[in-house]
């Protein structure tokens, strides 16, 4: 609320009795000139717009601009707490009390035990002041002894079990599964890959038995090689003819990677009337024939290497004289030409050889080719 100052008052008065009170006066509006606070009031004027007279009033002190309440005594569960405000401009202080705090419980001690037939009671302490909270619990659980079964399952049947609360005596009785069968199984009949199997499938409890049938297994063929048919990997069977090697431009089965071997009778003709003549063994135990054989290859032969193997009277092998091995190797040098005759001569050193047998013949072409195999012919001293 505004008021106007009263000394005041009294000298605008005396002024207007003076001037004989002839100004109407018109005032404008109210001015602050000293703002007020929470601690000090403040002051507005006026002034009339035709004589130029003011007139002053007090502003009345603000109320306080209290900050956020502030705990400065805790509070418990026996005594009240305190919290303060402070103005925000002034200092000024106001203080008020706050209620009692809850009690600090600890845990819920059992103070009572339930039973099935009676509730208990659980007690919690305050860490503060000691007092006390007290509560109900709810019935506790049966006392069940160990099941005992009165009725006995089987491996189709439930049974059933029942046992006795030994406070109160109550019974519970609750069912037993049936086992199921507890089958063993016994193959019957063999699976293989042409005929299906049986198994037999018996419960040694009660004997109930079914069988169950395995289809056929059929052929696992592996596939046919160079020098084998198709085969069925389980029983054994096969299936059309080997591939037959594939000879490549090495003298090696372009499929495999096998060296080539053929009978070289297929190749080399049979021997001239000159292998029918043995020269024998020298006196130093050299033995010689005269061997001619006509080049059936097709191609011109540029070597060709002959073993031949000793036999004694016995028809065991024999040995060679100087390296102890019961063949000899000689390696001949052409050009044969296709119809052309080859010829093999010295077969060397067996004082003991009765007969001999000419055996492997490898040819190498002048095309970079060979061929390689058993030629077989044998004669006797």
């Amino acid at each position: 609320m505004k008021k106007i100052i009263p000394g005041l008052l009294l000298i605008l008065m005396i002024a207007c009795t003076l001037a004989g009170c002839a100004c109407k006066h018109q005032y404008g509006d109210w001015e602050v000139k000293k703002e007020a606070s929470c601690s000090e009031t403040g002051l507005e004027e006026r002034t009339c717009s035709k004589c130029g007279q003011t007139e002053s009033q007090e502003i009345s002190m603000t109320e306080h601009t209290y900050g956020d309440w502030k705990a400065t005594k805790a509070a418990t569960c026996q005594e009240k707490g305190e919290e303060t405000a402070t103005c925000t401009v002034c200092g000024a202080t106001e203080t008020r009390e706050t209620e009692l705090a809850d009690h600090t419980y600890g845990d819920w001690e059992v103070t009572k035990a339930a039973t099935c037939q009676e509730k208990g009671e659980e007690t919690a302490t305050c860490t503060v002041c000691g007092a006390t909270d007290t509560r109900e619990t709810e019935l506790g659980a049966h006392a069940y002894g160990d099941w005992k079964t009165t009725k006995a399952a089987t491996c189709t049947e439930a049974g059933s079990k029942t046992r006795t609360c030994t406070v109160c005596g109550k019974e519970e009785t609750d069912s037993i599964a049936a086992a199921g069968h507890n089958y063993t199984k016994k193959v019957t009949k063999a699976t293989t890959c042409k005929q299906e199997g049986v198994t037999k499938f018996t419960c040694s409890v009660c004997q109930n038995s079914y069988e169950e049938k395995t289809p056929a297994l059929g052929h696992d063929w592996k596939s046919a090689t160079c020098t084998s048919a198709k085969k069925c990997s389980r029983c054994g069977a096969t299936d059309g003819k080997a591939l037959g090697h594939s000879k490549g431009s090495d003298g090696k089965c372009t499929r495999c990677g096998e060296k080539m071997t053929i009978d070289m009778r297929t190749v080399i003709g049979a021997p001239t009337d000159e292998f029918e003549i043995l020269r024998g063994r020298d006196s130093v135990g050299l033995v010689t024939l005269d061997w001619t054989a006509e080049n059936n290859s097709g191609k011109t032969i540029k070597y060709y290497t002959v073993t031949c193997y000793y036999y004694n009277a016995v028809g065991d092998p024999a040995m060679n004289d100087i390296t102890g091995q019961p063949f000899y190797t000689v390696k001949y040098v052409g050009p044969v030409e296709p119809k052309q005759i080859l010829l093999v001569d010295t077969i060397g050193y067996c004082s003991i050889c009765r007969s001999v047998v000419v055996g492997e013949i490898t040819l190498e072409y002048t095309d970079g080719t060979s061929d390689s195999g058993w030629y077989g012919y044998k004669i006797t001293i």
